[in-house]
């Protein structure tokens, strides 16, 4: 998995936890990392907060979506500012992330979509974990 998110409580927190679940979350530290480190690494999934230091999920999303190898890969959006409406509106794109998750979220919940998209033979969170 593929982590981009300039909140590094949010990053450590979730790395921890992914870690703890048998995945191998990588950390990129800027929008332009994205591309090449999944063209290097090809995660299985990317997860990309929508309020980012430069540049926004949004157009992550879009450069993803645009992608000849990467296009495929699922995308989950998270956000501790957007409101339902912006998640709303941005299903509606060619560009759409996979999944969308609202700072602080449940891990089970971003969990259940997790295993929709991929075949897993992690650990699935025992208890309540709230990320964000």
């Amino acid at each position: 998995m593929l982590l981009i998110d300039p909140n590094e409580d949010h990053v450590s927190a979730l790395k921890k936890v992914l870690s703890q679940r048998g995945c191998e979350p990588v950390i990129a530290a800027s929008t332009k990392q994205v591309i090449g480190l999944s063209e290097q690494r090809h995660p299985d999934l990317i997860i990309v907060s929508l309020e980012l230091n430069a540049g926004s999920g949004f157009g992550v999303c879009k450069k993803l979506r645009r992608h000849p190898t990467l296009s495929n890969v699922p995308v989950f959006l998270v956000s501790s500012k957007a409101t339902p409406g912006v998640f709303e509106n941005h299903k509606r794109l060619r560009s759409r992330a996979t999944a969308y998750f609202r700072k602080p979220y449940q891990l089970e919940e971003m969990w259940a979509e997790v295993e929709r998209y991929l075949p897993l033979t992690m650990q699935a969170p025992a208890g309540p974990v709230t990320i964000g």
